[in-house]
């Protein structure tokens, strides 16, 4: 494994273990609303809080990811409704499907993609290991 890919593992595993303290600190105990398939953060939050996930990749609909099953974009505005927080991957601005969760609840975007957009509009994101 190269150098760059055992830092880039290395900083994914720091990020997800830092995730459920920083939710936890600025929004107690919420339901998350989880979109997109993160395995190490939705490993970690899936230990300390009730969420639910979308995701656009056919190999993960339906399929049960430590313990919770993955759902399908059809059934993203009932997720919506039901949490209290988004967490949102970054690729939502290149899949033009950011505005979707763009709502009066919280949204926290996650993952470098959004980096830009994200400090343009004022944005929340979430990249504790961005260089």
């Amino acid at each position: 494994m190269s150098l760059s890919r055992k830092h880039d593992l290395r900083d994914r595993l720091i990020c997800a273990s830092q995730l459920p303290g920083y939710i936890k600190k600025r929004y107690g105990n919420p339901r998350i609303a989880f979109v997109g398939f993160q395995p190490a953060m939705i490993e970690r939050l899936s230990r300390s809080f009730d969420m639910r996930i979308i995701d656009l990749d056919k190999d993960n609909i339906g399929k049960k990811k430590f313990g919770l099953t993955v759902e399908g974009p059809e059934k993203t505005g009932d997720l919506l409704s039901w949490g209290d927080i988004i967490l949102a991957t970054g690729s939502t601005c290149v899949n033009k499907t950011v505005n979707r969760f763009l709502t009066r609840k919280p949204v926290i975007f996650y993952g470098v993609t959004i980096a830009g957009m994200a400090s343009i509009h004022g944005y929340q994101k979430y990249c504790p290991c961005a260089h």
